[in-house]
């Protein structure tokens, strides 16, 4: 005889780990999919930071454009 599990089992309950936040950080930090969108972001903020002060007029080309 075959035993079907029914939705109405009772659901043990594991007790709660307190772990401290920099423990949470330190495991998040360690993840591969994480380190790979951070430095990802990283070099998009550098880029993005470097054209800014390489062109600093350029938002006034992109307005004076915009009014034609």
């Amino acid at each position: 005889m075959v035993e079907r599990s029914t939705p109405r089992q009772q659901v043990i309950s594991q007790p709660v780990t307190s772990t401290s936040s920099w423990s949470r950080f330190k495991e998040l930090a360690t993840q591969s999919d994480f380190q790979l969108v951070l430095a990802f972001s990283l070099i998009g903020l550098l880029v993005a930071l470097n054209l800014m002060f390489r062109f600093p007029e350029y938002g006034a080309i992109i307005a004076q454009y915009n009014q034609f």
